[in-house]
């Protein structure tokens, strides 16, 4: 297997030299744009694609279907929703204007925020950005045994340098969270003596991010990433990912390379298992491989290629796919842009990825990949000016063994001793499935002045499952709205509504003697729910502002996952001084 590897890695450096060995390269004066990216509702049409695309398996920062990042005035603050992983933006180091902010805030359920970020221009070569945070959330709730503990530490550095072959960015994270599994609901004549049991993960990162200023290599990005938790649950992750265009055949050819590596391991077997027999390591190599060549026509642009993807997993067949990667646009108008893509990709699922997106897993699962065999997409971009955008969209997908969040399993006949592995607790666990999904969706921002921007979007989707009943915990409608504007001179105000639609779970028990496709199950319903947040900024001098932020102002205890139920409104009151030196 070790070679195997080894003859992977000399096949993703043979086909790396092929574009740094070309004949041509190419001068040109490379324009570095930044972006701040707290929560910011603009959209901006564009027809130059990402140099370098993030997968979803190099993004160890997304975070639950629905969350929503709100901009408080003028320096950057982030707001968390509760299940979301602390997901603080770094204030890019080759900005122009380098502002360092302390900010603590605190309000009712228990709840206290610090966030520390300082960034420092040394020269046009070299700068640094620091940042730190804590957030600590505790609260009752109605009817449910244990309070709900969510307690979250960030820190990290980012550094900014520059010379005359490029310029990049190097980043080291630390991130520590802490989850309460309190979801047991108070039943008659049990007692509060038994303790629930907390999740802590501790995360951990490498990002490097170089820009070429010349040559046919035109970036490349590395990630490292590790996971461990209090299970003694363990994974690593490493990425890399190259661009280049060099002329073949007097036409533009873009070719994207990526290399994964994703090992780890868990101590217990899943709870769908009769006995507690540790299992295997998984361990996955990835080495993917896209050119494109590009064809321009008068009001078209099209970009024609193929995705080939080499798998190769610990004590299973390696295997070959090749991908459709198309991509077009045709402008209808300087303001109006149509848009197609058919694309498909190998995606590697991670431990790290399936808990940012629900924290209360149980950390005895399968990871195995997906394969999204076709994604076909295509819409309508409108942009007129600064005042209105339009944006519309359908597609249409099928992924093979698509993780699917559901209920853990019931287990009464397992006797293991440690945390997750008794039947009282509740936990969840994902299944894997062919899903198809077919989705229309739009969103509209409209700008009415300079001082306001609105912006409100819908999707629904239609789901259809090969084997489970339903693709669990999927909602089929979507909305949100939102509005950002400043009232006064000092004044800023922000808030967002979000609809998420109902849901299903399936509660399943293991019964001795009883194959495990025969263990009676029981589906339970998540109810749609609204959440409105809000949040009222003012600046008192250059230095010192204010805030006030309510989350959830509906006072809802929805259930974003079966059993753990939101905390209802919480109101928070915060103080931010900024210090540049």
């Amino acid at each position: 297997m070790t070679n195997s590897y080894n003859n992977i890695i000399v096949i993703f450096a043979l086909f790396l030299a092929i574009p740094l060995t070309a004949q041509e390269t190419k001068e040109e004066v490379r324009e570095t744009i930044t972006v701040v990216k707290s929560y910011n509702p603009e959209i901006e049409p564009t027809k130059k694609q990402a140099l370098v695309p993030k997968k979803p398996n190099f993004e160890k920062k997304s975070s639950a279907n629905l969350s929503y990042k709100i901009a408080t005035f003028p320096v950057l603050d982030v707001y968390m929703p509760k299940f979301e992983a602390p997901y603080l933006q770094w204030i890019s180091p080759m900005e122009d204007i380098y502002s360092s902010i302390i900010r603590l805030s605190a309000g009712n359920n228990s709840s206290l925020n610090f966030d520390l970020s300082h960034h420092q221009y040394i020269s046009s070569k070299f700068n640094y950005s620091l940042q730190a945070s804590y957030d600590y959330l505790k609260g009752s709730l109605t009817d449910y045994v244990y309070s709900p503990l969510n307690n979250n530490m960030f820190v990290g550095v980012a550094l900014g340098f520059a010379n005359k072959n490029g310029d990049g960015i190097l980043s080291l994270n630390y991130n520590s969270e802490e989850f309460n599994y309190y979801g047991k609901q108070i039943w008659e004549g049990s007692t509060t003596s038994d303790k629930s049991s907390n999740q802590r993960y501790n995360r951990a990162g490498v990002d490097l991010d170089y820009n070429f200023n010349k040559g046919v290599l035109e970036a490349i990005k590395l990630n490292l990433n590790t996971i461990t938790d209090l299970t003694k649950s363990n994974e690593l992750n490493l990425g890399v990912a190259t661009a280049s265009e060099f002329t073949f055949a007097e036409r533009l050819l873009k070719v994207e390379g990526f290399l994964d590596y994703l090992s780890g391991g868990f101590e217990n077997a899943p709870l769908s298992e009769m006995e507690n027999t540790r299992p295997d390591s998984y361990q996955f190599v990835e080495v993917e491989l896209m050119p494109q060549l590009e064809f321009n026509k008068d009001k078209l642009n099209l970009m024609v290629g193929v995705d080939i993807n080499y798998l190769s997993q610990k004590n299973s067949d390696v295997r070959f796919n090749v991908y459709p990667a198309i991509d077009a646009l045709y402008d209808l108008s300087n303001e109006v842009v149509l848009k197609g893509s058919l694309r498909g990709n190998t995606l590697l699922n991670s431990f790290s990825n399936l808990t940012l997106q629900n924290p209360y897993l149980s950390p005895t699962l399968e990871i195995k990949p997906s394969f999204a065999l076709f994604d076909l997409d295509f819409g309508l971009q409108a942009n007129s000016g600064k005042f209105l955008s339009l944006d519309l969209n359908a597609s249409i997908s099928r992924v093979k063994d698509q993780p699917l969040m559901m209920l853990n399993y019931q287990n009464y006949f397992r006797n293991d001793s440690g945390p997750y592995l008794n039947s009282n607790l509740n936990s969840f666990n994902v299944v894997y499935d062919q899903v198809d999904e077919a989705t229309i969706s739009g969103s509209l921002l409209i700008r009415p002045a300079d001082q306001l921007s609105l912006k409100t979007g819908i999707s629904y989707s239609k789901y259809r499952t090969l084997n489970e009943e339903e693709a669990w915990n999927l909602p089929n409608l979507r909305a949100y709205g939102s509005i950002n504007t400043k009232l006064a001179d000092r004044w800023m105000f922000s808030s967002q509504l979000n609809y998420v639609g109902a849901r299903k779970d399936r509660e399943i028990t293991v019964v001795q003697f009883i194959m495990p496709g025969e263990y009676p199950g029981i589906t339970r319903d998540l109810d749609a729910f609204v959440n409105l947040d809000a949040s009222l900024h003012y600046q008192y001098s250059d230095q010192w502002s204010f805030e006030l932020k309510a989350k959830n102002l509906t006072n809802d205890q929805y259930q974003m996952w079966y059993n753990y139920p939101d905390l209802g409104a919480t109101i928070t009151v915060g103080a931010q001084y900024r210090f540049d030196f």
